[in-house]
């Protein structure tokens, strides 16, 4: 069986003949198995093993019997433990979970620690396929029933070309000893109930469903590649972006017959939750403006697009700019200087303002309901609301859009249009000229 984990390894290139390979063993004939072949294939190991203290004696005993293991073959060895139970409670999240967040990030740090090239686990195919009929059970797409894969960042899967009744008889062949997990046959986590109640039932249905599992697995991979091929290409087309914002026409996106499809591969990767994305696959939504919030990010309805941009912190502050300030750093970067030119200059993030009309310190904040100015080449006030429309700004630009004011004047929309009342003219003695920096 060494030959047959020799010869994946070499076919999906999972390691270099010299990675340093962190192995995370837990004591079970899975994870045995694994340091036991990586070790006689020759490369350098570094076994890792967490105590979840969840089992009591049994969890100290499978740390005894690691320390044991691992001085037999002379791999060094690196134990940590973790009180799980009072983690899963301050994170409001399962022991499953909490389990999981806990050694992932544990092997982490101790592949940082050691310059170590990858995290190795001993997942196999039995492991593969419980996680396909898991998913299926909770709810997934394509990708969700392709199994588990044999790289994922730092995480390689050395043994998901052999299956557990393969590590067993290896266990045998080669006299290994190693500790069972009590939990593992308890039926209180839902992997233990797939594992231990629903595979055997299966199984009397379809004696080889195993092996049906893992054709099916290798066929849904080649349709989720197509899937992920085509809906790339489809998101690619229908996508546009100025490089702050990335937005999708709608008429264009719900012109497809599998939009909800290409909505739900889009905004997934921006953490949107599945009933958020079917709200708005289902145009749920009245009015322009309407905004769908992620932790990360937000899509905002504006006429007939959907606009994607990073989530914003609520600036409500004021920064002020003194008559001294040559540069501004917050929350913009505006270059500051007064000059005695007083050529017109059209570039909008360019204001040239009478210096005598303004009182300083001058303040910089964001828009609020209800404020007006007078736009360069007018007479009469203009709320910027009406601005906005006229200047077609949609929403989510204008949560970008700050202000500088005189007193409790605005002089300046920043970047956009100045005041009319602030503009040089031939009286004009002395210019208060500002850039916009795109930085």
């Amino acid at each position: 069986m060494q030959q047959k984990i020799a010869e994946y390894i070499k076919r999906f290139n999972l390691i270099k003949p010299n990675s340093k390979l962190i192995i995370a063993l837990s004591g079970g004939a899975d994870s045995v198995v694994l340091t036991h072949i990586l070790h006689s294939l020759g490369y350098n190991c570094i076994a890792v093993h967490c105590n979840f203290q969840l089992r009591d004696a049994e969890s100290d005993r499978d740390e005894s019997f690691v320390k044991e293991f691992c001085e037999d073959l002379s791999i060094p060895l690196e134990i940590t433990s973790f009180k799980t139970t009072d983690y899963a409670k301050e994170n409001k999240i399962s022991i499953e979970m909490s389990a999981r967040e806990l050694r992932y990030n544990w092997f982490e740090s101790i592949r940082i620690k050691h310059d170590a090239d990858f995290i190795c686990v001993a997942h196999h195919k039995d492991d593969s396929i419980e996680t396909c009929l898991l998913n299926i059970i909770r709810g997934t797409g394509i990708n969700g029933i392709t199994g588990i894969k044999a790289i994922n960042g730092k995480i390689i899967r050395p043994l998901l070309c052999i299956s557990r009744k393969e590590i067993e008889d290896y266990v045998k062949q080669n006299n290994l000893s190693y500790v069972t997990d009590s939990t593992n046959l308890e039926t209180e986590y839902t992997r233990n109930k797939i594992r231990n109640i629903l595979l055997p039932m299966l199984e009397e249905i379809n004696p080889v469903f195993r092996q049906t599992m893992e054709n099916n697995i290798e066929n849904w991979k080649e349709a989720a590649f197509l899937y992920s091929y085509t809906i790339n290409k489809d998101l690619s087309n229908l996508c546009k972006t100025d490089g702050t914002y990335t937005w999708i026409c709608e008429e264009e996106l719900f012109a497809f017959p599998y939009s909800k499809t290409l909505l739900f591969e889009w905004l997934k990767q921006y953490g949107f939750s599945n009933s958020v994305i079917a709200e708005i696959a289902e145009r749920k939504y009245t009015q322009t403006g309407k905004r769908f919030c992620s932790d990360t990010h937000e899509l905002i309805v504006d006429r007939c697009r959907l606009i994607l941009s990073k989530n914003k912190l609520d600036d409500d502050k004021t920064y002020e700019i003194s008559e001294n300030d040559s540069s501004c750093i917050q929350p913009i970067h505006l270059k500051i200087s007064f000059v005695s030119d007083t050529s017109i200059c059209k570039d909008t993030k360019v204001a040239l303002l009478d210096a005598d009309k303004l009182k300083f310190p001058l303040t910089i904040r964001k828009w609020y309901k209800g404020d007006y100015f007078y736009p360069l080449g007018m007479e009469n006030p203009k709320k910027l609301s009406d601005f906005f429309v006229d200047t077609k700004t949609n929403i989510a630009q204008k949560q970008d859009i700050y202000l500088l004011v005189s007193g409790n004047d605005i002089v300046w929309i920043i970047g956009k249009r100045i005041d009319n009342r602030y503009k040089i003219n031939a009286d004009t003695k002395k210019v208060y000229r500002l850039e916009l920096c795109n930085d």
